[in-house]
């Protein structure tokens, strides 16, 4: 048990001295760090731009990212604010993100934070429609992507912030 807690402390150290030195240069990415003040790696968050040419495209949105005891082996959790974000493959009223590099089956070691960020940003711009978490705005990505963008600009623009 304490060898897995120094393996994913001394990970968390290390992807946030990479994450510090890549932020930079980084546009999309606004900010990906440990959440709160007590010092704890277990908890991170991440503020994104939305990607460009979609309905997302002029938002900022937070996620909030639980590093699981056994990470890197295991992938973290991340969530959205519940009611916050319209997308097919997120659950609106819990912010829970379903993307496949985030399946224990399919999630490797060699993944860190910031491309889980930018997978899931990269989400937001291609949807996949074909595992959704909201069948309903799949179907509509799928058949009106013109009613589909009005939706998502429409809740994203009378959410509360």
């Amino acid at each position: 048990m304490v060898h897995r807690a120094n393996n994913r402390a001394s990970r968390m150290l290390a992807e946030y001295k990479q994450i510090r030195e890549q932020l930079q240069s980084h546009e999309s990415i606004l900010m990906l760090c440990p959440a709160g003040d007590g010092g704890s790696l277990s908890k991170w968050e991440a503020q994104f731009c939305g990607p460009e040419n979609t309905p997302y495209a002029d938002f900022t949105f937070t996620l909030s990212i639980e590093i699981p005891e056994m990470y890197p082996n295991e992938p973290p959790n991340c969530r959205f604010p519940p009611n916050h974000i319209c997308h097919p493959n997120i659950k609106w009223s819990t912010g829970e993100v379903c993307l496949d590099l985030l399946k224990h089956e399919t999630w490797s070691p060699m993944y860190n934070l910031l491309q889980v960020v930018e997978a899931i940003r990269t989400l937001l711009a291609e949807p996949g429609v074909d595992s959704p978490l909201d069948v309903d705005l799949a179907k509509l990505y799928s058949v009106d992507k013109q009613a589909y963008q009005g939706l998502v600009t429409y809740r994203l623009c009378s959410r509360t912030l």
